[in-house]
């Protein structure tokens, strides 16, 4: 296996190359003399290759060492770099958000704008999927934090209210037989299930990937589905759907953002102070 050289003596390789002398790269890195120079032998026996060329009290960069100072150097910022993030509590690096698909239609554009601009060094990373799985995932901390319907009880799950969706069926008036629907794990899938159920129909159902194959499907009369009303609002051809309301216990179903107790995360305290924020706007307007 190969064994990688130790930060600490690449510093010392970059220094002597910098000073040009093992004495001055000794003051400069407060060592002694021959601490340094047992360094540079360790590095270059471990990579195989002579790394100076030894001139009397000078040393020059051999041709191996001349190519190994450009990435010597890359890779010293770079810890640095990492050094300095793990101690800043600003928001940086990256941040996996999961997201409903009708959330990350309607909701999120603006919101994760915001949060672009407020924190650039951020890297937003976006997935979306039902209710049922992202929260799965945020447990297992393969994502970070997302907007969920319905999200589990458990206790190392955190989560707060954002807003509400007032859900809307559509399609056959008649009673269907025919559910147009995401996969297993969609919460606003479960809501059509348990109307069907209390109405006492037993629907096939029709599993789509997207709310738009969901409404030309309903458009045409293949089957019902259940729509928030966000989504329906920029639908351009929704004068030729059929509406129907849902009870008011159905319709109206609450968005959380769900994040994982042991992550602290301070991109995802951003992005909840930010969505908080904007749902306080919209209720002032």
């Amino acid at each position: 296996m190969l064994r990688l050289p130790e930060l600490s003596d690449l510093q010392v390789f970059h220094t002597v190359a910098q000073t040009g002398s093992v004495t001055l790269a000794a003051k400069h890195l407060h060592r002694v003399q021959s601490s340094v120079s047992s360094r540079l032998k360790v590095l270059e026996e471990q990579l195989g290759v002579d790394l100076f060329i030894r001139q009397g009290k000078g040393m020059q960069l051999s041709p191996a060492g001349e190519r190994l100072l450009g990435h010597a150097e890359d890779l010293l910022s770079r810890a640095a770099q990492a050094v300095q993030v793990a101690r800043s509590d600003e928001p940086c690096g990256p941040l996996r958000v999961g997201s409903m698909e009708s959330t990350a239609a309607v909701r999120l554009p603006p919101l994760l704008a915001q949060l672009h601009r407020a924190h650039p060094a951020l890297e937003i990373q976006l997935a979306t999927g039902p209710s049922h799985p992202l929260s799965e995932q945020v447990l297992a901390q393969s994502l970070d934090a997302a907007f969920v319907a319905e999200p589990p009880e458990h206790p190392e799950l955190q989560r707060r209210v954002l807003w509400q969706e007032r859900l809307v069926l559509v399609g056959t008036a008649s009673a269907p037989n025919t559910l147009l629907a995401f996969r297993q794990g969609c919460a606003y899938r479960g809501v059509l299930q348990r109307w069907c159920q209390q109405q006492t129909l037993t629907p096939r159902v029709i599993e789509l990937n997207s709310y738009h194959a969901i409404l030309s499907c309903a458009s045409a009369g293949m089957g019902l589905g259940i729509v928030p009303e966000s989504v329906l609002a920029s639908y351009p051809w929704r004068a030729a759907l059929h509406e129907q309301a849902l009870p008011a216990a159905q319709a109206q179903v609450p968005t959380y953002l769900v994040w994982h107790a042991a992550r602290q995360h301070a991109g995802v305290s951003a992005l909840l102070a930010l969505a908080e924020r904007s749902v306080t706007v919209r209720s002032a307007e």
